[in-house]
């Protein structure tokens, strides 16, 4: 029986995950906050929202990416393999921002989990900055 030693293993999974997020056609949502609007891919399967935006080399101003999940809890996020700094929307199941982390850096080795205060149905990554640009806070609704 051929044995595969776990590097190897590994490098094949990270391959097989960037091939699949390569030939997936992901959804495309426009989402708004007070009518300044961005087209976020939509991450709404496992395979998806683990994937996130990692190992891309950046994202245009107007681009984001939205995670949908089933129900709401506290979904924790952490920036491990990002290539950019991103600013996070943690969105209840109203859709309105119960939380926001401006500013989350790129991690290497020990990567921090980035949780909100309150529980949400949807999170929206966005490119630092972001926030502060378009004075987003906790509270506004938004619309997709």
């Amino acid at each position: 029986m051929y044995h595969i030693p776990k590097l190897y293993s590994a490098i094949l999974f990270v391959l097989v995950m960037l091939l699949a997020g390569a030939c997936s056609s992901r959804s495309v949502k426009r989402v708004c906050i007070r009518g300044t609007c961005i087209r976020a891919e939509v991450a709404d399967t496992q395979e998806a929202r683990i994937r996130g935006l990692m190992f891309r080399k950046g994202m245009e101003e107007d681009k984001g990416m939205l995670f949908v999940f089933d129900t709401e809890a506290p979904y924790a996020f952490w920036m491990k393999n990002m290539h950019f700094p991103l600013d996070i929307l943690w969105i209840d199941h109203n859709k309105k921002i119960v939380h926001v982390y401006q500013n989350a850096l790129p991690c290497k080795d020990v990567c921090k989990n980035l949780a909100p205060s309150q529980p949400a149905q949807f999170v929206l990554e966005v490119p630092a900055g972001f926030v502060a640009q378009h004075e987003v806070a906790t509270g506004e609704r938004v619309d997709f």
